[in-house]
């Protein structure tokens, strides 16, 4: 995102939020799930993933879900604490045949027969819930799983990717990494006022232009993000090229995640403290406000 000048009230604000910051409501979780497995690579699917991320979390386990692009790049927690409540999973057979984990996946294909709550994990995502991943054929499916959708997990900026065949008279693109679903992708020529919704096609979850758009369109492009969240990233002349299959990096990424289990915890200054820098910002200004931290 681009940022002016800062007042020093402005830069305090922002340094109260850094420091305030909370993890996300993650909200409850849905009972009934259902696991199963496929021996599903980690690129080339149906979400367009060139390659799944093991700088960051979820460390490649992923899962396949649904057949609406929305859910690519959406992050599931699956608990096995309760699993197969009802006795229905040949995991139930013995009971030591699950280890009662938890993991976290992120969808990166479809399943088109997987209704809501079923999940077609990759074989090493299933074999993570095992004492003994060599049992994944004996159990083949768990039931009565408890799931949830959680905030993404990124830790760096999202990255933006040109499809091929792009050019300036046609141009669609695939959007990865972000720590929201993405309800709108705007984009904006050079030298222009007007933002142009793109649309998302039901295959390949890529954004392309619409027809009826200005052409050529000229670059460097500018992006607008819309997220689930409701929260809008803009990043300016972010796109340089029309080459195809061209990356880009976006610069930012949606309100961060939640700290990780090994993360440090955040810094924090009493309230008196927050009275103290007030009156030191006030009287020093925003760059010396800045060396305090």
């Amino acid at each position: 995102m681009t940022m002016g000048k800062q007042s020093t009230l402005s830069l305090l604000v922002a340094v109260l939020a850094m420091y305030v910051q909370t993890a996300y409501p993650q909200g409850p979780f849905n009972s009934g799930g259902k696991l199963t497995f496929y021996g599903g690579g980690l690129s080339g699917t149906a979400c367009g993933y060139d390659s799944v991320p093991t700088a960051s979390a979820p460390f490649g386990l992923v899962t396949a879900a649904g057949a609406h692009p929305s859910l690519c790049g959406q992050f599931i927690e699956i608990d096995t604490a309760n699993a197969c409540g009802g006795g229905t999973a040949s995991a139930c057979i013995s009971d030591g045949l699950l280890n009662r984990g938890k993991v976290i996946v992120m969808v990166t294909d479809s399943c088109a027969e997987c209704v809501t709550g079923h999940f077609d994990l990759t074989t090493a995502a299933f074999q993570a819930l095992l004492n003994n991943p060599g049992d994944a054929g004996t159990v083949g499916v768990i039931d009565d799983v408890d799931w949830r959708f959680i905030h993404g997990q990124y830790l760096g900026n999202i990255r933006l990717q040109s499809r091929s065949g792009t050019s300036q008279f046609w141009y669609a693109l695939n959007v990865f990494d972000h720590n929201e679903t993405i309800t709108q992708v705007e984009i904006k020529s050079s030298g222009s006022t007007t933002w142009v919704a793109y649309q998302q096609q039901p295959g390949g979850n890529f954004w392309v232009i619409p027809g009826g758009t200005p052409l050529p369109l000229v670059s460097p492009l500018s992006v607008r993000l819309t997220g689930s969240n409701g929260e809008v990233l803009t990043s300016d002349n972010v796109i340089t090229n029309f080459n195809g299959n061209t990356q880009f990096d976006f610069g930012s990424n949606f309100t961060p995640p939640p700290p990780m289990a090994n993360a440090q915890p955040a810094k924090t200054i009493p309230v008196l403290g927050w009275v103290a820098v007030l009156v030191l910002a006030l009287a020093l200004g925003g760059s010396a406000l800045r060396k305090l931290f």
